[in-house]
């Protein structure tokens, strides 16, 4: 996991459920904070990781403080990694040690068990039966947030900004980001209008049809978005016609406005 916040926690626990193809009846954890908010006897758990677990419709377990056996059993995996050597291992990246850690596993699922006297691949087959079903509905372990449309069409998350649709501007828009992947989901309500790659701080994601419209002309863009007619269509049946009085015109001999001027001197 790249970290042990909520939503990773319970995106690798939905991981592990997949990949076994089924629900365990009851899930025995230890007490992380991103799970247990206090341990038992007085057990209260975390909200999200209940709901969780009413989801998938399984018991949730988690052990009693210092109880060497159940917090061994939670623990030992822990063991085996160290003995393979790949907790002593620097890797260049979570991609790198997530394939040296399933190697381990791969391996181990085809080695005899002390405890059991069989492998535990062959374990997981006899007792799938017995699990619960995977439900109908896909399990979303993304927190959303709500960001704000800027003027130049991004938002800002986690100091990087991600474009949007120029239709969004200025309007509010839910952020999901995939806790085990490295990329995010833009919605306005319900749809989805942007799917981003995680950028680093400071970087700046802008896909150009989310731009296009604003760097067309302002003339154009307003010509395109309104349609402005200042000719008032008007009925042929309402239409008359207006006849003015023709005007008239007086004509003077010229001489009479010399004597005008010369009298007015």
């Amino acid at each position: 996991m790249p970290d042990l916040k909520v939503p990773a926690t319970l995106a690798a626990l939905n991981w592990a459920f997949g990949k076994a193809g089924g629900v365990t009846q009851r899930l025995v954890l230890d007490n992380p904070k991103t799970c247990v908010t206090r341990p038992k006897p007085h057990l209260e758990l975390h909200p999200q990781f209940l709901a969780f677990c009413r989801h998938f419709g399984c018991e949730p377990d988690p052990a009693w403080p210092y109880h060497p056996e159940r917090k061994g059993k939670t623990e030992r995996s822990l063991r085996d990694l160290d003995e393979e050597g790949v907790l002593g291992t620097t890797y260049s990246s979570l991609a790198a040690l997530q394939a040296a850690v399933t190697a381990v596993d791969e391996a181990r699922l085809e080695r005899v068990h002390t405890t059991t006297g069989e492998p535990p691949a062959a374990r997981l087959e006899r007792e799938r039966a017995e699990m619960i079903a995977l439900p109908a509905v896909v399990f979303d372990p993304r927190v959303p947030e709500i960001r704000r449309v800027l003027s130049d069409c991004t938002i800002s998350l986690n100091g990087a900004r991600y474009s949007v649709p120029f239709v969004h501007v200025g309007a509010r828009v839910i952020v999901k980001v995939d806790p085990l992947g490295s990329d995010l989901e833009i919605f306005a309500g319900a749809e989805c209008v942007a799917r981003h790659a995680l950028a680093p701080h400071g970087a700046r994601v802008v896909v150009e049809e989310h731009v296009a419209e604003l760097r067309r002309p302002r003339f154009e863009r307003l010509r395109a978005r309104v349609s402005v007619s200042w000719a008032i269509p008007v009925p042929p049946e309402t239409l008359s016609v207006v006849k003015w009085p023709a005007a008239r015109v007086e004509q003077r001999d010229i001489n009479e406005y010399a004597e005008a001027v010369g009298g007015a001197r």
